[in-house]
């Protein structure tokens, strides 16, 4: 995916040499999110005390988008690759500017993003772990509730959505059963749900979900047929409404607000959900000592 020309002569553009350090882990973040316009850059990280390459992206890819929100260290070591890197610089400003001009160019980060979200969950699970949206940084609690409030508004919004209502501990969704509405997002935009796993045949709770959340990503993204959780009521009443792309595109066109504010909450998810990774890895590393 290319940045539109007339957006790409806004933005700050570095040329690095082969192998440079753009940032190392632990790095103070600098708020931009950094667009791979030329060459390639290698991704490192710490994993049993040892550094180890993760990753390599290249043109048209993107890393550090959690910058965009919170002022978090640095999780990882990026380099250069052999034959050095440009890449541009995108702020929070040029973000929103991208959104209102391109949004088929913005929903690429968000696909993008949600894909690497869901490897992560994936890990998650395969640990018997689940993630906890729990968040005791001041700056990104505050963003989350702006997000939510955002999405739960999605209803003024839209012109043909459908809903699902539901009372106190009724089941919507049941795990391993067939999904009925494929490839859709789920808004929750009033009262609060549980979604729950079966993990050593016990059921646990792996979100509570309140009013502005999302959920459904699997489907959403990867096309999955079946539900990988189930969704039980946890409020006196719970509404709930879904898009499918189509539609959600249809809508960021019109509100590129709704959209904004979609991307920053999956960014949270990834953020907490890459946390809880990162420190389960930190205990691994522990106990094997």
């Amino acid at each position: 995916m290319d940045i539109p020309q007339d957006i790409l002569k806004e933005i700050q553009v570095k040329q690095y040499n082969a192998n440079d350090f753009i940032f190392t882990e632990g790095d103070k973040s600098d708020n931009f999110l950094y667009y791979v316009l030329d060459g390639n850059v290698n991704i490192y990280q710490k994993i049993h005390n040892k550094k180890e390459k993760i990753n390599s992206l290249g043109k048209g890819q993107f890393f550090g988008e959690i910058s965009l929100i919170v002022n978090t260290p640095r999780t990882a070591e990026v380099r250069s690759g052999i034959t050095g890197v440009k890449i541009a610089l995108i702020d929070n400003d040029i973000f929103s500017m991208i959104i209102k001009k391109e949004v088929n160019f913005v929903y690429k980060f968000l696909f993008e993003t949600l894909k690497r979200f869901s490897v992560i969950e994936d890990k998650l699970i395969a640990m018997n772990k689940p993630i906890p949206i729990f968040l005791q940084e001041k700056q990104t609690l505050n963003l989350l509730l702006e997000s939510r409030a955002q999405n739960a508004n999605i209803i003024n919004y839209v012109n043909k959505t459908r809903e699902i209502y539901g009372y106190i501990d009724k089941i919507l969704f049941v795990e391993g059963a067939d999904m009925k509405y494929l490839n859709h997002i789920f808004f929750i935009t009033e009262g609060s749900i549980s979604l729950v796993k079966q993990i050593d045949d016990k059921e646990v709770e792996v979100f509570e979900l309140n009013k502005g959340d999302l959920f459904g990503l699997e489907t959403f993204i990867k096309g999955k047929r079946k539900w990988v959780y189930s969704a039980i009521v946890k409020s006196s009443t719970a509404r709930i409404i879904f898009l499918d792309k189509t539609m959600l595109l249809k809508t960021a066109k019109l509100y590129p607000e709704i959209f904004s504010a979609v991307y920053h909450t999956i960014l949270i998810y990834f953020l907490q959900a890459e946390k809880t990774y990162n420190q389960l890895l930190e205990e691994e590393e522990i106990n094997s000592d």
